[in-house]
């Protein structure tokens, strides 16, 4: 019988060299080593410490997203239930992995799409520069938001899409509101 803790039923790794990379410490470490990458690159950038209005700095609550998200990844390598798993994560293949790759490999071509001309590297920009309507977020962010709601099981195809360009229209208008303009050359 395995314990259970209010909905979520744990299960125990037995047997096989990488079962530890299935529990909560394995997964913990994974993600502890992610959000260590992402706050030495975000540290290394320019852009975290422009000063902003009220005295803020543009990077100030990415940065500590990232320290939260780590210190939480870190406490769960210690935690009562480190050695727990629950059993999805028993049931996870290779395959479940690569469409976590992919979906990010979509969601770095978005915001190339998106929002090139706010945060593109030098390198990339003389290939931006040939792509049409790049830098473009009322026109990207409604397909790749579509799209990815469809994939995701938003059902009819129409529905997705309707609601991609009621959030981005309803997101852009918000944004406007308070000040922040998002990149759009199609209302300039």
């Amino acid at each position: 019988m395995t314990p259970a803790l209010g909905s979520f039923t744990f299960m125990s790794i037995s047997g096989g060299t990488s079962a530890w990379i299935r529990t909560n410490r394995g997964t913990a470490l994974i993600m502890s080593a992610v959000f260590l990458v992402l706050m030495i690159y975000l540290l290394t950038q320019d852009w975290v410490y422009d000063q902003q209005r009220y005295g803020f700095r543009l990077g100030f609550f990415t940065v500590l997203s990232a320290a939260a998200m780590l210190i939480c990844c870190l406490s769960m390598v210690f935690d009562r239930q480190k050695d727990q798993t629950t059993p999805e994560m028993s049931m996870l293949k290779l395959r479940h992995l690569g469409r976590a790759a992919m979906a990010l490999i979509i969601m770095g071509i978005y915001f190339i799409f998106a929002w090139n001309d706010h945060f593109a590297q030098d390198w990339l920009r003389p290939i931006l520069d040939t792509i049409p309507l790049t830098g473009e977020f009322l026109l990207w962010t409604p397909i790749f938001m579509g799209a990815g709601m469809y994939l995701l099981g938003v059902r009819p195809l129409r529905s997705a899409f309707i609601a991609a360009i009621i959030i981005t229209v309803v997101i852009f208008g918000l944004f406007r509101i308070i000040g922040i303009t998002l990149p759009s050359v199609l209302l300039s």
